[in-house]
């Protein structure tokens, strides 16, 4: 089963026992990044629900504007 949120929010209580699998995405200021965060914050998430645990598995991905210590030039990361 696939889902699509717009924050990092994962409800447990009523999810079945199985694999669920989630596409979170969440901007930066939400989470408290630095303003060189400019891109959404996208996170693959794969979660399975036994009787007694959960396993998750997740997978963060975004893009940031640095800038170099040594040079000065700007550079994406």
């Amino acid at each position: 089963m696939k889902h699509e949120h717009s924050d990092l929010i994962i409800r447990i209580s009523q999810l079945s026992e199985g694999i669920h699998n989630y596409r979170l995405i969440s901007h930066s200021p939400e989470l408290g990044l630095a303003e060189n965060f400019q891109e959404n914050i996208n996170v693959g998430v794969s979660l399975e629900k036994t009787t007694r645990q959960l396993y998750l598995r997740a997978q963060v991905s975004t893009k940031a504007k640095f800038q170099c210590d040594r040079c000065s030039d700007d550079f994406d990361l």
